[in-house]
């Protein structure tokens, strides 16, 4: 049996990305090599009514009258979720003699073209919000967006103190290096393996940022969209450790809240 699903596609999954609540997403996956087969849609989905978490749920999918290239079968289902939250699926196809196909993401994805699994496989997910809100920010929506890369963006004048000790702690991991020349341009080593040699840090801050409020200022820019600013290994840093602690490279917490 071969089967097939892709989120990127929209003769798979509409509406495209993340679905607005009150609406309905439809979910298709096209069949061959079984005409008497039977597919439902197999959903983890949060019940409003327990507090223990979620469920599965299985939902039948119809049969489309869409063609398929080389005589497949598409199976369709639309569903409305109830609520705000993150809605995972799979599907069961069910062949002639009663066996039952899992077909899921791919492992280590969420996205893209599934496969059939032994087992139970990945599930695909849909991100379902809430667009209504009692208060618009009325400063977002007429805002000009300045977006900085913390250690690229600018100095402060105990950068390289601050740099230093940085470095100087213990951590496991791909190790960093002090640029000493800000024109310098970036390198990306690699080891012989292919992974990441080290990671270039020219030592932008917090406090940086802050010396430049007044040229950001004058260019119009009225809000700052900050790429990762915890404590991380890599430069670009979405790679955090903690969530609660700003990298000791880019400055303190005191630093963020004068910022």
């Amino acid at each position: 049996m071969r089967a097939k699903h892709v989120t990127f596609d929209r003769a798979y999954r509409t509406p495209f990305g993340a679905l607005p609540l009150g609406e309905s997403a439809t979910l298709s996956i096209d069949v061959w090599d079984e005409p008497e087969a039977s597919a439902e849609l197999h959903l983890w989905v949060e019940d409003e009514a327990e507090e223990n978490g979620g469920h599965e749920k299985l939902v039948p999918m119809e049969r489309s009258s869409e063609p398929v290239p080389d005589g497949g079968i598409r199976f369709t289902v639309s569903y409305a979720p109830k609520k705000a939250d993150v809605l995972w699926y799979s599907f069961n196809v069910t062949a002639a003699n009663g066996d039952v196909w899992r077909y899921g993401a791919r492992e280590g994805s969420q996205v893209g073209e599934g496969a059939f699994a032994y087992g139970v496989p990945p599930s695909f997910q849909i991100t379902v919000y809430d667009r209504k809100r009692e208060v618009l920010p009325t400063w977002y929506k007429d805002a000009i967006v300045y977006q900085i890369f913390p250690d690229r963006f600018a100095r402060d004048e105990n950068w390289r103190e601050r740099a230093e000790a940085s470095i100087d702690q213990d951590r496991k991991g791909i190790p960093r290096r002090i640029v000493d020349d800000w024109n310098t341009y970036p390198r990306y080593d690699r080891r012989p393996n292919g992974d990441i040699g080290s990671w270039d840090m020219y030592g932008g801050s917090l406090e940086g940022i802050r010396g430049k409020l007044d040229y950001l200022e004058s260019m119009g820019i009225t809000a700052l969209y900050l790429n990762p600013i915890f404590v991380a290994q890599s430069n670009h840093r979405y790679d955090t450790a903690d969530y609660l602690q700003i990298d000791p490279m880019l400055g303190t917490k005191e630093d963020f809240e004068r910022l």
